[in-house]
């Protein structure tokens, strides 16, 4: 029988454990993320000793940089699931989902068309439909499933906890305002605690997840059910 009190607070306690625990993990994937973004930066060193053409090179090279971003951004789902579901983390996951590229690519734009025009109807339309399909990116990588589907499984998952979804973003904005008040270094664990919590919420709002044991005293790991108490 799933967990009717379960807390948004559960969650956000939940992805603080897992930063700590595994937080060498998560500084190394700052690491190739920041290299990542260093990359356009790095090109510009290459273009003089090699006669390269600076414009193009320079484009293509940020076209690059900006497809690792997405795949590694794709990875990092990957990663968060698997920690719910009482996996280790792993480096070697975080570019595996590049079959799904288009997909997730697709859902994504889809998403922000859609935010747009609800911004254009003043505003609530585009928090709503953005709550409502807040999960798609995350079926593309879990299930494996097309872009429509993940849109329908998203506003199926997320009814009637729409609006403690919503907090749960505000809070953690908040909790992200903090790390970068300290000197931004508190980004190194607000940043994946945020992640990790999103992935929760996922999992506890999935309808055909599994309960898993807890790996940590005391926290829960995330039951089914689809109603985010506060």
């Amino acid at each position: 029988m799933p967990n009717q009190s379960l807390l948004i607070s559960t969650a956000i306690k939940f992805g603080w454990t897992k930063t700590l625990q595994f937080f060498p993990f998560w500084l190394g994937a700052m690491a190739i993320y920041l290299g990542i973004n260093f990359i356009p930066q790095l090109s510009q060193f290459l273009v003089k000793p090699f006669g390269l053409p600076a414009a193009q090179f320079s484009i293509v090279i940020t076209i690059a940089a900006a497809l690792l971003s997405y795949l590694f951004g794709m990875g990092l789902i990957r990663v968060t699931i698997d920690i719910i579901d009482n996996q280790n983390p792993n480096f070697g996951r975080l570019f595996q989902e590049y079959p799904k590229f288009w997909r997730y690519l697709g859902v994504n734009i889809l998403i922000a068309l859609i935010f747009l025009l609800g911004l254009l109807l003043f505003i609530i339309p585009g928090i709503i439909w953005l709550l409502m399909f807040f999960f798609a990116p995350y079926l593309i990588i879990d299930k494996n499933i097309g872009v429509i589907d993940a849109l329908k499984k998203s506003r199926q998952m997320t009814k009637g906890s729409r609006w403690r979804l919503l907090l749960a973003v505000i809070i953690l904005f908040f909790i992200n305002i903090l790390g970068i008040l300290a000197f931004g270094i508190g980004l190194l664990i607000t940043s994946p605690l945020t992640l990790i919590t999103y992935a929760y919420l996922y999992r506890q709002l999935s309808p055909s997840s599994t309960p898993t044991t807890p790996t940590a005293p005391d926290i829960p790991t995330a039951p089914t059910h689809n109603n985010l108490a506060i």
